[in-house]
């Protein structure tokens, strides 16, 4: 990050307008994201939902005593963002009690943000972003912390992001919970869309890697921010190290040290089979049809409907105890973050598969 960047003032910084990137995990939002992380006046850093997961415990905060501050600190080591992002605690902490005797729990996050280290340069600071999946699925846990924030909305092929799930290790690949999940996301963010239509934009990923000049375009002018052709080259860096972890490069996104490209595109046509085409299309393809999804036709068999019918059942009580997790004291979601990706990953060891980069 640019010398100019690290100059702007604390005032500056609270003042900054902000956005996020709502979309369900495998759908290109960590694509977007880093194509905006290369725009020069524009920081987004590496997912973590620390927005959220800490929003009801300071968002009652009128004026930050350095105890409110340090203990928010202390609350970030659980989000793990120190080593992903590349920041320096003590850094963090001098800026952030620069926020003592005023400003609120957004300002919190926004100096925050300002300390993530980008590998990208940076000019003169216009925007602030965040890019986490889980929003998705919560989005009206999010909507009213940023109460003039822009919303990019970016969806997947439903059928194309099972292909995608199936090889990762973080969430249960089942084509009926997948389209389960998918659709329930759609529904709930189009809910607030329809109510609130300049704050959102839709963007599909399938228009963004066949067209990604046009779509950035869109993009830039929906944020606010001068388009720059630069953000292309998001791919050429030098340091790998920097960019991400490289595990997490490795094991989920090796297509980032690549140009853009179409080859994830209609992957479901030949790499899903019969019976995981038709529940997924049993459960989101009239909603998939509303978003421009056109439908394979392929109809569900008795048997099919045995061996799908419980995951969809599990998405409803999955959704059920997620909003319950929201309600629990705060140690008790800590634990919840903590080991909630077991589950999944057991399941995956169970069924002998292996997870590969997509």
């Amino acid at each position: 990050m640019l010398a100019e960047t690290k100059k702007v003032k604390i005032e500056q910084i609270k003042s900054l307008p902000f956005f996020f990137i709502i979309g369900r995990p495998r759908s290109g939002t960590t694509l977007l994201r880093t194509l905006l992380d290369a725009h020069p006046n524009v920081i987004i850093p590496h997912e973590s939902p620390v927005i959220m997961n800490l929003y009801s415990r300071y968002r009652k905060l009128q004026s930050l005593t350095e105890k409110d501050i340090l203990r928010f600190i202390s609350d970030l080591e659980s989000q793990r963002i120190f080593g992903i992002w590349n920041i320096d605690r003590g850094e963090v902490e001098k800026n952030l009690l620069k926020c003592e005797g005023g400003g609120t729990y957004t300002d919190l996050i926004k100096v925050l943000y300002a300390c993530f280290n980008s590998v990208y340069d940076k000019g003169k600071l216009l925007l602030m972003g965040d890019k986490n999946p889980v929003y998705s699925y919560n989005f009206h846990k999010i909507f009213p912390i940023f109460t003039e924030a822009k919303y990019i909305h970016l969806i997947r092929d439903y059928r194309d992001q099972v292909v995608s799930i199936k090889r990762m290790d973080f969430e249960m690949s089942n084509p009926a919970l997948v389209a389960w999940r998918w659709k329930k996301s759609l529904e709930e963010v189009m809910t607030f869309a329809k109510k609130y239509p300049g704050r959102f934009l839709l963007l599909k990923y399938e228009s963004l890697v066949q067209n990604p000049e046009r779509e950035m375009a869109k993009v830039t002018n929906f944020l606010g921010i001068p388009y720059d052709d630069k953000v292309f080259d998001f791919y050429k860096i030098e340091n790998e190290d920097e960019f991400l972890p490289a595990n997490a490069i490795e094991k989920y996104h090796q297509s980032l040290l690549k140009p853009v490209s179409t080859q994830s595109v209609n992957r479901w046509e030949t790499q899903l089979n019969n019976s995981e085409i038709a529940a997924a299309e049993w459960i989101a393809g009239r909603t998939g049809q509303k978003a421009g999804y056109t439908v394979s036709g392929t109809k569900m068999k008795g048997l099919w409907y045995l061996k799908y019918l419980p995951f969809s059942f599990y998405g409803m009580v999955w959704n059920t105890m997620r909003k319950i997790t929201f309600v629990l004291p705060f140690g008790w979601r800590k634990l919840i973050w903590k080991y909630s990706p077991v589950l999944p990953r057991v399941l995956k060891r169970k069924n002998g598969k292996q997870s590969n980069g997509n």
